[in-house]
């Protein structure tokens, strides 16, 4: 139902990052989060909240998510938006059957996530979010999205190295990021650097601005 996937989006921040979890909010405590007052002008309840994404049909809300996205769809992301994406995800994605729905999930939203991956305010939900599905122990859906990040990735490195004025990380941070998955090897590696290879045969002055040359070595 995409109102509930609206409701939850427009939550006060505070109460959304407890609801779902989201990095930086961990109780520690399992799904319980405990009894907290609720105030409603001159009346005070105690309610129990509880950490809903680790009750709800993950596939289900991520296909409610895009569903919204498509509807209405954004210049980029909000903090939101990737805190519910990312809590909508398994922890571990396990399930062969469910492998294409989430390619299809990761299609939708690849280029709002890729982007989002130089947003000093969005980097750390974002590369969750992409580590969740290029690291997947599912092969297909770890090969899958990496394949599907073959044109947005060089576009979203265009931007970090590019002239254009807008909120962006360090790039010893991408670096960092690329690094890492780099490093794991496999199929995925060699794809990354494929891809790191590719922006700097077609964005040349970019790279040679860059110190995207330290991952090739």
């Amino acid at each position: 139902d995409m109102g509930y996937v609206t409701v939850l989006l427009e939550q006060p921040v505070n109460l959304r990052q407890r609801l779902l979890q989201t990095p930086g909010m961990q109780t520690g405590t399992g799904d319980r989060l405990g009894r907290l007052t609720y105030v409603m002008g001159n009346a005070s309840r105690m309610y129990e909240e509880q950490c809903i994404s680790s009750r709800w049909p993950r596939l289900d809300v991520a296909k409610t998510f895009v569903r919204q996205l498509e509807a209405s769809p954004l210049q980029h992301l909000e903090l939101e938006h990737a805190e519910v994406f990312l809590a909508s995800l398994p922890e571990q994605f396990e399930d062969e059957e469910e492998a294409d729905e989430w390619l299809q999930i990761f299609e939708k939203v690849k280029q709002y996530i890729i982007v989002a991956l130089m947003d000093p305010h969005l980097h750390l939900h974002s590369t969750a979010i992409v580590r969740r599905f290029w690291l997947a122990p599912v092969q297909r859906i770890a090969e899958g999205s990496v394949a599907a990040s073959m044109r947005a990735l060089p576009e979203m490195l265009a931007l970090l190295y590019g002239t254009v004025e807008r909120a962006k990380i360090s790039e010893a941070s991408m670096l960092e990021f690329l690094r890492d998955i780099i490093s794991r090897g496999g199929v995925v590696g060699f794809e990354v650097k494929s891809i790191i290879e590719s922006f700097r045969d077609t964005y040349q002055r970019e790279y040679a601005a860059s110190q995207l040359h330290t991952l090739l070595a």
